[in-house]
């Protein structure tokens, strides 16, 4: 593959101890509150009271499922928002870090009174419900921030911020269930201080460097999500059925204590991996292999979903890292529209794994999944090969391209030549969209990129974007096979 498109052939310096040292240094509200974050969210996850008190006889998770069903329902608001509303984000509002907070307070209150007085469990599942309100405010607040730092800096970030959450846990689960809840709900208020007070600091997002390679649309990464949401949703109602719970959280804790090691290894590789191979090689192969040891018949389940939980609680964590990588090379879309879409379908696909009977999670459909997963593992290899054959080619093209820009003149094509508004032809015979069919014009009259792009007020890599749309819709390989597209739809009218 050329170059230029090598995820690491951006001109910057590599990441030395001191560059580490002045991030972290930088943006410590940042990873402090983050911290004071996930301390929460374990609190609630992990809690074996509250998970056990409200599991039905048959293995279901109930607060589990009723969580996550919260969380649907406000990633679905959100998501309408923040696609009406394209500029909309959920951190700008002093308002949203008020929200967080009082939902998950009030979630701790309503799930601890079933457990110290005799009250009807619908309480417990009321302050589910909230919490998952909550915690998709909180996931929102999170990615929104963490887009603000460098993006090459986000994984080793996410690292420390896991492994400082586990530690204020495991801190807070020595003492009584009282003193464990009263402590969590004191985390979500500083987690929300913390981050309130970081969103007002002077820092703006960081743009990739033009050069940065990505060989994942956010489309394959939204069926990535369902998949790896399911998986997690399946193999959690199985490690937490019957009689598993403990046994099932102490897993998923060890698991994502894993991860954080997982996420350096992302951060240390980052420059020679693209977007894709790091999930072929940090995710996919821990989540299939949970799911093929969980089908083997005795098998303990402590292994298997701590494997599992690994590759999920990365990919999940990877989420917050692609989406701003990903909105800086589609337009179209916001890091908060594809945080909001990526998180909304991964919650709904935990929320259907969680419904799988434990009956049948350990068996057929464990085995399913894992099929599925070694298939798509298969077929991502083979796409990232295609892709990188075609971008090959597509830079050849282009440098080709460019070079002859350099060495012609423009030429002037009038209406009265066309015989209809200039444009049109492209839009109606080859589906261009206007904007297509602006630059095609500018193509099709030798103009170079540079100029096109001041002509049309848009930056150069945009008219690249648009010129390898338009090659693509007319299936041709330069401007001479353009013109003569034309000349011939031209003759045709």
């Amino acid at each position: 593959m050329a170059e230029d498109f090598e995820p690491g052939a951006a001109e910057y310096p590599y990441n030395s101890i001191t560059q580490i040292a002045l991030v972290f240094k930088t943006n410590i509200l940042l990873v402090l509150g983050a911290a004071a974050w996930w301390g929460c969210h374990y609190s609630l996850l992990w809690n074996p009271y509250i998970a056990n008190a409200y599991a039905l006889l048959d293995g279901f998770d109930v607060r589990f499922i009723v969580t996550l069903a919260g969380t649907v329902f406000a990633f679905g608001v959100l998501f309408f928002i923040t696609k009406r509303f394209p500029t909309w984000q959920v951190s700008s509002y002093r308002f949203s870090y008020g929200l967080y907070a009082l939902c998950t307070l009030a979630s701790f209150c309503l799930m601890a009174i079933p457990l110290f007085f005799d009250i009807g469990h619908w309480v417990g599942l009321l302050g589910a419900m909230v919490s998952g309100i909550g915690n998709s405010v909180g996931m929102l607040i999170y990615g929104e921030l963490h887009a603000r730092v460098e993006y090459r800096f986000e994984p080793l970030m996410f690292a420390a911020e896991l492994i400082g959450g586990i530690v204020l846990f495991l801190i807070c689960s020595v003492f009584s269930v009282l003193i464990t809840l009263v402590s969590a709900a004191l985390l979500s208020i500083l987690a929300a201080l913390l981050f309130y007070r970081f969103s007002k600091q002077d820092t703006e997002p960081v743009d990739l460097p033009p050069q940065t390679y990505v060989d994942m649309t956010s489309g394959q990464l939204t069926t990535l999500a369902l998949l790896m949401g399911f998986t997690y949703g399946l193999m959690r109602t199985f490690s937490t059925g019957d009689t598993q719970t403990y046994l099932g959280l102490d897993s998923e804790c060890l698991g994502s204590c894993l991860c954080a090691f997982l996420l350096i290894g992302v951060f240390i590789s980052q420059k020679k991996l693209t977007l894709f191979e790091q999930c072929l090689l940090f995710v996919l192969p821990l989540v299939a292999t949970g799911m093929l040891l969980v089908t083997i018949p005795g098998a303990n389940t402590l292994v298997p979903t701590a494997i599992n939980t690994i590759g999920f609680a990365c990919f999940f964590n990877l989420i917050w890292y692609f989406a701003p990588v990903l909105a800086s090379k589609e337009p179209n879309h916001t890091t908060t529209y594809l945080l909001t879409l990526l998180f909304l379908v991964c919650q709904f696909g935990q929320l259907l794994g969680s419904l799988v009977p434990v009956q049948v999670s350990g068996l057929f459909s464990s085995g399913l999944m894992y099929i599925l997963l070694l298939a798509l593992i298969l077929f991502m290899l083979w796409y990232v090969r295609k892709s990188r054959q075609d971008n090959t080619r597509e830079v050849e093209i282009q440098k080709s391209q460019e070079i002859y820009d350099d060495q012609i003149t423009p030429v002037d094509l009038s209406y009265e030549e066309t015989q209809e508004a200039p444009g049109s032809v492209w839009e109606r015979e080859l589906g261009f969209s206007q904007r297509e069919a602006d630059v095609a014009m500018l193509l099709i009259q030798r103009i170079p990129y540079k100029q096109i792009s001041q002509e049309l007020m848009v930056s150069e890599n945009t008219v690249k974007t648009h010129a390898r749309n338009i090659y693509k819709k007319a299936d041709v390989a330069s401007r001479e096979e353009l013109i003569e597209l034309y000349a011939n739809l031209t003759k045709k009218v």
